[in-house]
């Protein structure tokens, strides 16, 4: 539960730091879903005790390193094609 925590809390930090602009609005979307992704993992580990909490938040995990990922190639890309 600490992982799921420290990633959502860094992507959030990330979201909030980066300039929003219109460029960018694809890639603040993805890590929007991730943080969304976090919170459910959160919520999920509450309020369900029974399932194999392992994978369920290592593959939750996943899926939002990767949304992260994503939206940081995405925003590298915009600027680089802004820059030409």
């Amino acid at each position: 539960m600490l992982r799921s925590a420290i990633i959502g809390y860094g992507i959030a930090a990330y979201w909030l730091l980066a300039p929003a602009s219109d460029a960018s609005a694809g890639s603040r979307y993805l890590l929007l879903v991730g943080i969304g992704v976090q919170l459910a993992v959160l919520v999920a580990r509450k309020l369900v005790s029974a399932m194999p909490p392992f994978i369920f938040e290592l593959f939750a995990d996943g899926v939002t390193v990767l949304l992260f990922a994503l939206a940081t190639v995405g925003s590298v890309y915009r600027y680089l094609a802004e820059q030409v």
